[in-house]
């Protein structure tokens, strides 16, 4: 049971070929800390680096940061940013239009002083 959980989590058995391998396999790892999503990338590859993380973020722009879910930056596959944005902004986007409802009826009072 417990081995199997870690492979699937590609932190047992062998290693994912390169970091977009990672992240599709787990489909988002957590980015609020960008050093501890680098991390959590070569703890599931073998022998890439944080530059080889941070060349899918710029160069082949092949990943990408997001604030997708419960307002938690993630990194995600670029391929995939856009499903997933479908998928998890109408659940975010209710409250805040509720709220903005409420102000757009009650109008702050001038300040008078």
């Amino acid at each position: 049971m417990i081995s199997e959980r870690l492979s699937a989590q590609l932190l047992a058995g062998p290693p994912a070929p390169n970091p977009v391998a990672v992240v599709q396999r787990l489909l988002a790892v957590q980015a609020q800390d960008l050093r501890g999503a680098r991390l959590a990338i070569r703890a599931r590859t073998d022998g890439f680096t944080a530059a080889d993380v941070d060349r899918a973020l710029t160069i082949d722009r092949s990943l990408v940061v997001g604030w997708l879910n419960r307002g938690t930056l993630h990194l995600i596959r670029s391929e995939d940013y856009f499903w997933l944005r479908t998928l998890t902004t109408p659940p975010q986007s209710t409250p805040n239009a509720r709220r903005l409802a409420q102000r757009a009826f009650r109008p702050k009072p001038p300040n008078w002083a």
